[in-house]
């Protein structure tokens, strides 16, 4: 059984800074801003750091009708989900289908005719969604309607440069400050036959592969019209347009097309995204599978989307974020004869992307990214959609709803939600701060996909992810420089006891929760006595036990007396068993030292004594 941790070093935080605000519309209080020189994300009006948590509810304005909206937003907004990615113009035939009140969002098949009943209900959902603290965020058409996408021949084209400038346009004027993914599961070059080429190929697999693909069709030039449209209309209204690109995988990789990443499909004379993205997808590539020689299309190994954000980060100056990384419930590639990916696989893909530099996460789930009920739930059987992508007939997004997976995406805002705006500028990859226990035998930095450790640091704040629960040392001498955290203590925290305890307790109980199938978690910061004596309270009431955290602040010979520890104001009265020794006995293992932790203020004679600590840990099995 493996187990995955996270570790947070934490000392103290600072007030944020407010910024005046802009123009009002009823969704002004949730717009978010970017700068192309800074790696996260702030809010437009306030100026405060803005971390993305979203989820996927691709099909959001054309299946729900009021009360479910209603139902799923409260869901979402307790979670901690503060973003819905959801399609304007629907990938399931927006000319036929129309929403739940029956109003298609186009006239006559053309996107220069909006229905404006439709788009009246988006107006409903956008503002209420605003009202529980929600930014959705457009994803104006599915790529299918600019290029066939993943409907090939069986599908059709709605856009041109002329009419995705109307278009963007539309948006622009009448959603200022809703921020728009353009992209929708595509890349800026594709054939009008993918599908169907793949298919023939898996007929006569003895084939050339290219010699099944249609031409290659270069659609940049209409996305950048689109983009246009948003940015000049936007500006009218006060708004510097905040627009992303969500491409696809598999993409086409034979004949060679650049690489799926936002940045590589607008840029230069096209223009400039405010956020880079890429979708890691769905797949665990296999090299023994029929399709691993079909060499048009390759995939991501969406287990590896930390090599995606990493490499983002190098080819582009602004944040950058994975948007669709492997749903919860879906099997791999959509393939029912695989695996199902499950809440670990999620977690996997948050956090060492998210420790790697990037500026937000994306959940979905099978069930709710599509909107699917079972027919036996639904209002009438105009209102049922079959299920896609390999999804039961007996699912229901309402039961999906509270999927392990969703709850705990939650929990990733936690480790960020009281960063002041100088620690959230100041977050920083810091791989090179860990390294493999000296009684290992492996190289923990090789390790890859689900086993990756990642770690990130900002003032005053380290954390690190290890996907299995394997060893690791940190290197906190380097780690304290970078802090200057002795001085800092001293001079800032004169009750360092009771400050630090207060953040320790906190967060220990919040990602305690995130791995309650036995996962071990440390956090500590230079903590005395008092903390200790906390955290073994703490630990008598769920989900801790005393198996699960440890902490041991000191050698032996920097021991206080009872009487001593009991002068130390709010400190509770109880024994004291802070020796590194009675933790090993008890099967804890240390994982980092450092010589000057912190300085210490002896309440009798108000000196200070710098104090070495050790941390240590021990694995629930």
């Amino acid at each position: 059984m493996y187990f995955s941790f996270i570790i947070l070093f934490t000392a103290f935080s600072f007030l944020a800074l407010a910024l005046p605000g802009i123009s009002d519309v009823p969704w002004a209080n949730v717009t978010i801003s970017a700068s192309p020189d800074r790696r996260y994300l702030y809010e437009t009006k306030t100026g405060r750091p803005f971390f993305w948590i979203a989820d996927t509810n691709w099909e959001l304005f054309h299946k729900l009708n009021k009360t479910d909206v209603d139902i799923y937003l409260t869901d979402r907004a307790a979670k901690g989900f503060n973003v819905i990615q959801a399609v304007v113009l629907s990938k399931y035939n927006v000319t036929t289908i129309p929403n739940f009140y029956g109003h298609l969002a186009i006239d006559n098949a053309d996107v220069t005719q909006p229905n404006l009943q439709y788009f009246e209900h988006v107006d409903w959902i956008v503002t209420r969604a605003a009202e529980y603290g929600i930014l959705i965020c457009f994803v104006p058409t599915w790529g299918r309607y600019v290029n066939w996408g993943w409907y090939g021949t069986t599908g059709y084209k709605l856009f041109d440069k002329d009419t995705a400038e109307w278009f963007g346009r539309f948006l622009g004027n009448r959603y200022p400050g809703i921020p728009k993914m353009m992209g929708g599961d595509s890349t800026g070059f594709w054939a009008n036959n993918v599908p169907q080429a793949r298919a023939a190929w898996r007929e006569d697999p003895e084939s050339d592969p290219k010699s099944h693909l249609g031409p290659i069709e270069d659609t940049r030039s209409i996305w950048a019209a689109m983009m246009r449209g948003f940015m000049e209309e936007e500006a009218k209204k006060g708004y510097d347009a905040f627009v992303t690109f969500q491409p696809t995988s598999p993409w086409i990789a034979d004949p060679p097309t650049p690489l799926p990443y936002g940045h590589n499909y607008i840029n230069g004379s096209l223009g400039s995204l405010s956020m880079d993205a890429v979708q890691s997808g769905h797949e665990m590539p296999d090299p023994t599978g029929v399709d691993s020689a079909f060499t048009v299309l390759r995939p991501w190994d969406s287990r590896k989307n930390y090599e995606n954000i990493i490499q983002m980060r190098k080819e582009f100056s602004g944040p950058v974020m994975d948007v669709e990384n492997h749903y919860e419930g879906a099997h791999d590639s959509f393939n029912t004869s695989k695996r199902v990916w499950n809440e670990s696989d999620v977690r996997h893909g948050f956090y060492p992307a998210l420790f790697s530099g990037a500026c937000g996460i994306t959940f979905g789930s099978l069930p709710v990214q599509q909107s699917y009920e079972n027919i036996s739930l639904i209002a009438g059987p105009e209102h049922y959609m079959p299920p896609q992508l390999g999804l039961s007939e007996n699912a229901s997004w309402h039961d999906a709803l509270d999927w392990p997976g969703a709850t705990q995406t939650g929990y990733v805002g936690h480790l960020l939600a009281d960063l002041t705006d100088r620690q959230f500028k100041n977050l920083t990859p810091v791989r090179e701060l860990i390294s493999s226990p000296a009684t290992s035998a492996d190289d923990i930095l090789a390790f890859e996909a689900d086993r990756y450790i990642a770690s990130m640091m900002t003032i005053g704040r380290f954390w690190v992810y290890s996907g299995w629960g394997d060893a690791f040392e940190v290197d906190i001498q380097a780690l304290a420089a970078r802090w200057d955290l002795t001085s800092t203590l001293a001079d800032n925290i004169p009750q360092r006891d009771d400050l630090l305890a207060k953040h320790t307790s906190q967060y220990s109980n919040e990602s305690a929760e995130l791995t309650d199938t036995a996962s071990a978690v440390l956090q500590s910061a230079g903590l005395g006595r008092s903390a200790m004596a906390q955290i073994e309270d703490l630990a008598k009431f769920p989900p801790f036990n005393h198996d699960t955290i440890a902490l041991d602040t000191v050698q032996k010979d920097f021991q206080l007396s009872q009487n001593k520890f009991g002068k130390t104001p709010h400190t509770p009265s109880k024994g004291i068993r802070t020796s590194e020794e009675w933790y090993t006995r008890q099967g804890y293992q240390a994982i980092a030292r450092v010589d000057r932790g912190y300085v210490w203020m002896d309440p009798e004679t108000q000196g200070h004594v710098p104090v070495p600590l050790v941390y240590m840990i021990k694995k629930l099995v």
